[in-house]
């Protein structure tokens, strides 16, 4: 596995290269390597990570919890972004820097709703100070793989800067 940080969206063999979504930057692509692949075009799955800060805002034109879904997960629905055209499944990482995450949830799929997305459900059980795993969310796109399932995954940083030595994440 290769993981690529900051690289454009990678080309599809069945599209152009000035196509405009090649020019959009997911923050991660995980480049796996299918030997059994039934030919060389379909030997690597690209599997796309898109990550986002979530909680109170710092500046009242940069809302965390709604750019969650403006410009996280509708990069994964929207053709101009096209991430994961041509695979089904991709993810979204939260860093939880403030605010309750049941609290932050409810802002996150206020926004989901009323961009016509699925709302997402609340975990059984949120784990402070670690990672919680969220259900995936059904997308259906207007490009290939159509019926899309983007798993969500957030990280509890509250506290974080509390610890000795330890910074508070600024993205």
């Amino acid at each position: 596995m290769v993981i690529m940080l900051d690289a454009s969206n990678q080309p599809r063999p069945d599209e152009s290269a000035f196509d405009d979504r090649l020019r959009m930057k997911p923050d991660f692509q995980c480049v796996l390597h299918n030997r059994l692949a039934a030919c060389p075009e379909e030997s690597q799955v690209f599997y796309i990570v898109e990550c986002k800060r979530l909680g109170t805002p710092d500046r009242a034109d940069w809302v965390f919890n709604e750019n969650y879904t403006r410009h996280g997960i509708l990069r994964f629905r929207e053709e101009s972004h096209g991430y994961a055209k041509g695979f089904a499944s991709g993810a979204m990482i939260g860093y939880l820097q403030s605010m309750q995450p049941g609290k932050v949830l409810n802002e996150v799929n206020n926004s989901a709703l009323a961009a016509g997305l699925p709302a997402i459900d609340a975990p059984k059980k949120w784990k402070t100070g670690n990672v919680t795993r969220l259900t995936s969310q059904a997308i259906e796109r207007s490009f290939p793989v159509t019926s899309f399932r983007l798993c969500h995954l957030w990280v509890d940083l509250r506290g974080s800067e509390n610890k000795k030595g330890a910074k508070r994440v600024r993205a």
